[in-house]
């Protein structure tokens, strides 16, 4: 796995790669999780491309003007990356046992502390991989297709790509690429700005965006608070989609087309400017 392909500004380059293809001038950039940062940077990196920005779950997480540095930052260090998501041990666990896997980051159990104590408790990850108990779902994740599209790649795959962001933050992959891309007055996003956050997820909780907020990187900022966990689009679809929908309509003057598409198997909406 070649870190330096996961850093922003490459990952920037092949989104540029797509619009250029589709002769697409100006798109709303639109991000969920780890691509909600993704979304960010093409506002930072390509900012002629975009016209607004939406992240979903995770929010504004701006350059870091020195090297990330994992010991000694203890507690905060567990919130932000996890101690499963970066060390070879959790790689070999996660990716020899996807269905547990999909049963513990998808549990009824998630909306609060749950998901804190799996990713910010030692052992805790290690201990439910191995306990065999019955694990309560949430409504969506008993989607046999959604489930077993995930299962069969991390089956195939492994999971080590998927921890990919987690180690180019780590390693300072993205700081290196960062640190003479984009320069720190070229943090603030001057562009119609929605922020959805998850009031059941405790590891970037919906207050992550005040540092954002107070340092005046998002002067035109719209936020709505969803009660769910990670998985916003898969816990309250409807209520993600009307929020989006609203703010594109609002903010853009213009109708809206909806398409019902697949997404890993599993029906959601996607939106566009007309």
């Amino acid at each position: 796995m070649h870190l330096a392909a996961y850093n922003f500004s490459s990952l920037t380059k092949d989104l540029n790669g797509i619009f250029n293809h589709e002769d697409i001038t100006k798109t709303i950039s639109i991000g969920h999780g780890w691509s909600s940062l993704v979304a960010q940077r093409v506002c930072l990196h390509a900012p002629a491309c975009v016209a607004g920005l939406n992240m979903l779950n995770v929010a504004c997480n701006t350059p870091l003007d020195q090297p990330f540095v994992l010991d000694g930052l203890n507690d905060l260090a567990a919130q932000v990356y996890g101690y499963f998501l970066t060390f070879d041990e959790g790689t070999r666990l996660m990716s020899e046992n996807p269905e547990r896997l999909w049963d513990i980051l998808q549990s009824a159990n998630a909306n609060g502390n749950w998901t804190k104590k799996m990713f910010t408790e030692e052992d805790a990850l290690r201990y439910q991989i191995f306990d065999s108990s019955p694990i309560p779902l949430k409504e969506y994740a008993k989607n046999e297709k959604l489930k077993g599209q995930i299962v069969d790649r991390i089956t195939r795959d492994g999971f080590e790509t998927w921890q990919a962001y987690y180690l180019a933050r780590k390693d300072n992959v993205q700081f290196e690429a960062e640190k003479v891309g984009v320069r720190r007055d070229r943090s603030r996003v001057d562009l119609p700005v929605l922020y959805v956050g998850c009031s059941c997820y405790l590891v970037a909780g919906p207050e992550s965006i005040n540092a954002a907020k107070l340092a005046g990187l998002l002067p035109d900022l719209e936020e709505v608070l969803v009660e769910s966990g990670h998985w916003c689009m898969f816990e309250k679809p409807e209520e993600v989609n009307k929020t989006i929908r609203g703010f594109l309509e609002n903010r853009f003057w213009a109708s809206v087309v909806t398409v019902r598409v697949q997404c890993l198997g599993f029906p959601i909406t996607i939106e566009w400017l007309d």
